[in-house]
């Protein structure tokens, strides 16, 4: 549904305990792989949040010409994820799992 409104989805997450080759097998293997754009996995760049040279990559692999306020970066860490979202320029979300 997120493809057919002309949006993407896309994966950008630090891997400091899974790898981003075990994350792709999983993904591909629950069939969801394909719904997204592309991945970006810290291990595999030797870059993570919040540096926001991951960002930078991020931004260069996305399709079209989109402005940082129509990015949106769900995460669970709030100084990983959601300050360092929030500091580059894009909306970020924080997952609460205390909730």
């Amino acid at each position: 549904e997120i493809n057919n409104q002309g949006k993407t989805a896309n994966v950008l997450s630090n891997t400091g305990f899974i790898k981003g080759k075990t994350m792709r097998n999983y993904l591909e293997n629950v069939n969801i792989l394909k719904y997204f754009d592309f991945q970006i996995f810290s291990d595999e760049v030797n870059i993570s949040k919040p540096n926001s040279k991951i960002f930078d990559l991020m931004i260069s692999k996305i399709k079209g010409n989109i402005q940082l306020s129509e990015i949106i970066h769900i995460g669970d860490n709030k100084i990983a994820d959601y300050d360092s979202a929030i500091e580059y320029g894009i909306n970020a979300y924080l997952i609460d799992y205390d909730k």
